[in-house]
């Protein structure tokens, strides 16, 4: 994002992104910034409890069903979010 709208280009002397026609001023990091979107409570509420769930599927079902936890469980999920 920084490099594309707001870094203006040596060359061109406009940011990449005003060059193909996406931008008509070069963006300063605010602008950036509020683009980000926060999640809503809600949202957040749901993402606690999906992590609860899988903590639970890790410690409680899988030894009930006879498999051994991967001690490397999180670590994985953490790559794939």
């Amino acid at each position: 994002m920084f490099y594309n709208f707001c870094r203006v280009h040596q060359t061109l002397r406009v940011t990449p992104a005003m060059e193909a026609g996406v931008s008509d001023h070069v963006w300063d990091l605010e602008e950036i910034v509020n683009l980000m979107v926060t999640p809503t409570p809600l949202e957040m509420l749901g993402i606690v409890v999906w992590i609860f769930t899988l903590l639970a599927v890790y410690v409680w079902v899988l030894p009930m069903l006879g498999l051994k936890p991967n001690p490397r469980f999180f670590h994985t999920l953490s790559k794939k979010i």
